[in-house]
């Protein structure tokens, strides 16, 4: 896929990390859309399937 430096520098100057429910997230803006970054995002769209094989992202 294409990706846009403006996207970046959006992502770069809206991110702020939070903790939900003792959860580490990331909220974001990409292209005017709130993004929600967490581990288990990642973890799916990843496929990281061995939850107990990454220990820090």
């Amino acid at each position: 896929p294409t990706i846009y430096t403006s996207s970046i520098e959006e992502f770069r100057a809206t991110a702020t990390a939070k903790n939900i429910n003792k959860e580490a997230q990331i909220h974001a803006k990409v292209d005017r859309k709130k993004v929600i970054i967490s581990e288990a995002t990642i973890m799916r769209d990843l496929k990281f399937e061995d939850e107990g094989g990454v220990n820090c992202l």
